[in-house]
């Protein structure tokens, strides 16, 4: 049997794994119409009934977790529909519009007890750090790194759904990020994520997939290591 590779560098999903959300769930649904009134406010619009009920059904067509898919969508595609049905002009509203909304979300954002500490570490050991996240409605790369800067300046590599334009489980992100972490051999690379999709897709493209299991579920997922903190993952570094 052959030994396993050293590890040379650790990638992670962002949210939920290394970031929480406060009492954001996973699906904003429950969350839109109060995130579309501030963007109507933005552009200088009255958030009437039928206003924010178009804008609810366009961005339910685009909820993954309502209609998963593996193809990514823009801001613009998503946010464009809302401001078309709204009898708005995109090009004079579309940033405003995306600042408007993500910020609603983003606004109880910050790092778990244990990820600076782990991140920390992982840096002392010389360890390339990067991030492969899927982003809600096509959100843009620099609206992201909003939530990445909570991460203390730790981060070598972010690669969004967007950038790539397929989401996990798909695959085709992961290669992404080793060319960005400078690894060549996938079987070198650990990879965190806290849901079924981001062990699937790692499995997929070949890294060491690693489960975070913070509430202690027991989940199964194919992971090929379980962890219920970050702090664990030295343990697994260590075992390469």
């Amino acid at each position: 049997m052959m030994p396993a590779a050293r590890v040379v560098a650790v990638g992670f999903d962002l949210g939920e794994t290394l970031l929480g959300y406060g009492d954001v769930p996973l699906s904003w649904q429950s969350h839109y119409r109060a995130a579309l009134e501030r963007v109507a406010d933005v552009c200088g619009l009255q958030a009437s009934d039928a206003r924010l009920d178009a804008g609810e059904r366009i961005l339910t067509r685009f909820n993954t977790r309502v209609h998963p898919r593996t193809t990514e969508t823009t801001s613009s595609e998503v946010f464009g529909a809302i401001l078309n049905a709204w009898q708005l002009p995109v090009s004079e509203h579309l940033l405003s519009a995306e600042e408007a909304y993500f910020a609603f979300f983003q606004r109880s954002c910050s790092p778990y007890a244990d990820t600076i500490a782990t991140l920390r570490q992982l840096r002392e050991r010389r360890l390339p750090i990067g991030i492969l996240t899927d982003v809600p409605y096509g959100m843009p790369t620099r609206l992201v790194e909003r939530d990445v800067a909570h991460l203390d300046g730790l981060i070598d590599a972010l690669v969004t759904s967007v950038d790539v334009g397929y989401r996990k489980p798909a695959p085709q992100g992961y290669p992404t990020l080793l060319e960005r972490l400078s690894v060549e051999d996938p079987d070198r690379c650990l990879f965190v994520g806290n849901e079924l999709k981001d062990i699937e897709g790692a499995n997929e493209a070949g890294l060491v997939s690693v489960l975070i299991d913070r509430g202690r579920s027991g989940m199964s997922c194919g992971q090929q290591y379980s962890i219920e903190s970050l702090t664990e993952l030295s343990e697994i570094i260590d075992r390469h």
